[in-house]
């Protein structure tokens, strides 16, 4: 069966099971696939089927959602597409597999309606009760939002860059009850601290100013490996020895070795939704 899961920047809020011939996108408990967001309207976007196949309709709302980074009136939808509603991205998922299985029970095939593959086991634990509530809580909170606020077009797609730069990978630092994020974009990063660094780090020091340097691989993940004498680096509380390529919430600990204090923070790796998503997956199976 088709559902679409639904995000907010990094966060996965929930998924929604495709089991109705339409289901309404919007800022309203009433809404199938509730979103809570001043910027989206009560009926943002509508989700039809048509036989085994799926479309997305815009409603014509105040702030235009996009498909696939594009406006659109109603497209068909593909396995992999996002739509994106202000600071809220919706993945369409439905693989091939279960475009067939669909496809079987509505020509009416004889034994369609009683396969059951690792993708229905899956699919049925992804879907259970810590959904359901969240899916709940989500209804709830889009009931305290009130009229649709129009935002200006500019705005809304920095808001939009915002999120989609918020998925990628991230050294994250916390300081003071904050968050730091350091976004790793471009080839290479060093971790220090001199103002060079592009994660630049808190404090000065007189030697080992670097303590790291990461470098993005061709399949978008990164590699770390210590830069100066002074650093030691450690990953998951062990000495790095040589280069190896970081893992999503690994922990990287600077110490400097003339105790002039440390460092330490975590990885993120990019969420990789949407079109680009099974790309990346056979890259990291490989």
């Amino acid at each position: 069966m088709a559902k679409v899961k639904v995000y907010r920047g990094r966060v996965h809020l929930f998924d929604r099971k495709l089991d109705q011939d339409e289901l309404v996108v919007g800022r309203s408990a009433e809404a199938e696939i509730p979103l809570e967001s001043p910027a989206a309207s009560r009926k943002h976007v509508k989700i039809v089927r048509r036989k085994w196949n799926w479309y997305a309709e815009s409603l014509g709302t105040k702030n235009p959602a996009m498909l696939n980074k594009r406006p659109f009136t109603m497209d068909k939808l593909k396995h992999g597409d996002t739509i994106v509603i202000a600071e809220h991205t919706l993945v369409f998922d439905y693989p091939r597999s279960e475009q067939v299985k669909e496809r079987d029970l509505f020509e009416g095939r004889a034994g369609a309606a009683y396969r059951l593959g690792s993708v229905d086991i899956q699919d049925a634990l992804d879907t259970g009760s810590v959904n359901e509530a969240k899916l709940d809580q989500a209804r709830q909170s889009a009931v305290g939002v009130n009229a649709t606020q129009m935002v200006d077009p500019n705005d809304l797609h920095k808001l939009m860059s915002q999120m989609e730069k918020r998925r990628g990978a991230h050294l994250v630092m916390a300081m003071s009850g904050k968050r730091l994020e350091f976004p790793l974009e471009g080839r290479t990063h060093d971790v220090g601290w001199t103002e060079g660094c592009s994660v630049h780090l808190p404090g000065t020091r007189l030697f080992g100013r670097t303590g790291a340097r990461l470098v993005t691989t061709v399949d978008g993940r990164h590699r770390i490996s210590a830069s100066s004498k002074w650093v030691t680096v450690y990953i998951g509380g062990k000495p790095l020895e040589g280069d190896r390529i970081l893992r999503d919430k690994d922990t990287v600990l600077l110490k400097h070795f003339l105790g002039f204090g440390t460092a330490k923070l975590k990885y993120e790796a990019a969420i990789a939704i949407g079109p680009q998503r099974r790309a990346a997956a056979t890259r990291t199976a490989t």
